[in-house]
């Protein structure tokens, strides 16, 4: 007599952590880092972990040394984002194979979780990114805007090599995929690359598109403005603005230059011919008389050393032009190196009651299920959890493509 075999709680671990991997489109493509020292018994590091950066030094002319401060500068990665998905299932219906458990309750469970761990990172990363190419409320339809994200990434040295990104919601790719067809690789190429959203290889960039792009929407406050206070100390990550308006709103991710405060070279420190660029960190409320001082990304280095990235220091009444328009949404696509971002897991505890669960990790990633069992109704209630951190390690190795 034949006899039905119960699925482990391993067979479903591994099963949903190699669904999950392959839904992640964006999380595939960018630095990913497993640390158990997150989690091991003994030696727990906390939820923080410091990433170092590289040192930047200044270069001088002629034969009298002149000894550059070094530096370190980091980025700290927080494992703190848990998320979780939920699922029931009988006993007769633990007794399927796991390729019919996998399709009838695993991909679509995996898939949701997939969803939310991808639209959090992809939200953080471009809230991140200070670079922005492409016009506010025209979805690109020629490749020019995209080579000019190329060209930001450029002119902050990200590597030129085939860990170069874009990924875009599918309303672009609408208007982009006739242009990409005959730069995109072969057939071959594609399947040999395949991750979820795959479009193919062109320009320097791997294409994918993913419906968890962020909508970046401004505040309430003037689209143009100005600097209210001089910065005077080097490194600065503050901005004292004005004429924002009375109790006017300026939203996380909002991008800005300021009228005479140019980009420099990353290396040479000499004066490039475009603004630079930069983000809000946190959200503002200007005051009754339209003053707020905004968080901002990157910090404001003028002086002769090398972490130098302006021109000069923003002044009192420099003229400061917000991108975009008053209180509208603008979608966002992002042009990035993989090392622009990281992303980490780290393990959950086991429980040591009488619930099962199981572990796996693949390819920096952790997952951990937990099973069981309702005596009343023979149902086994499980859930899937994921505790993650995501952090940008390098934000000018990445560029914003705006809608």
């Amino acid at each position: 007599m034949a006899t039905n075999t119960l699925l482990t709680i391993d067979q479903i671990t591994r099963r949903a952590l190699m669904i999950l991997h392959e839904k992640l489109t964006f999380v595939r493509s960018i630095n990913r880092q497993y640390d158990p020292s997150f989690a091991q018994a003994g030696a727990k590091i906390g939820s923080q972990l410091r990433i170092r950066k590289p040192v930047q030094y200044l270069v001088t002319d002629g034969a009298t040394m002149t000894p550059s401060d070094s530096v370190e500068q980091y980025t700290t990665l927080q494992v703190t984002s848990q998320k979780n998905v939920g699922i029931e299932f009988t006993s007769a219906e633990m007794t399927l194979s796991i390729d019919d458990y996998a399709d009838r309750f695993l991909d679509p469970a995996m898939s949701a979780l997939a969803a939310k761990v991808e639209a959090e990172c992809i939200k953080l990363g471009t809230q991140a990114t200070f670079n922005q190419v492409g016009s506010a409320g025209t979805v690109p339809a020629t490749l020019s805007t995209y080579m000019e994200a190329r060209e930001k990434l450029n002119q902050f040295l990200a590597p030129k090599d085939r860990n170069r990104n874009i990924l875009i919601p599918s309303r672009f790719s609408t208007k982009i995929i006739d242009a990409l067809k005959g730069l995109a690789q072969d057939e071959g190429e594609i399947a040999r690359q395949y991750r979820e959203g795959m479009m193919g290889r062109a320009a320097g960039f791997d294409w994918a598109e993913s419906e968890s792009m962020h909508t970046h929407t401004n505040g309430s406050q003037t689209m143009t403005g100005a600097v209210a206070t001089t910065v005077s100390s080097d490194g600065a990550t503050q901005l004292a603005v004005d004429t924002l308006g009375n109790t006017k709103t300026v939203t996380v991710g909002t991008v800005f230059t300021i009228a005479g405060v140019y980009a420099v070279h990353p290396e040479t420190k000499e004066t490039r011919a475009v603004l630079q660029q930069f983000v809000v960190t946190s959200a503002k409320t200007s005051d009754s008389g339209g003053l707020a001082t905004l968080d901002v990304s990157p910090p404001m280095f003028y002086g002769s050393t090398g972490r130098k990235n302006i021109s000069k220091a923003p002044a009192d009444g420099d003229v400061i032009t917000y991108v975009g328009t008053l209180s509208a949404g603008h979608e966002q696509g992002l042009a990035y190196h993989r090392d622009a971002f990281t992303f980490a897991t780290a393990d959950l505890e086991l429980p040591q009651g009488g619930a099962k669960g199981s572990r796996a990790v693949y390819d920096g990633i952790s997952l951990r299920v937990v099973k069981g069992f309702d005596i009343t109704n023979d149902k086994h209630p499980a859930r899937v959890d994921v505790l993650f951190g995501f952090a940008a390690l390098r934000a000018e190795h990445a560029c914003r493509i705006t809608a």
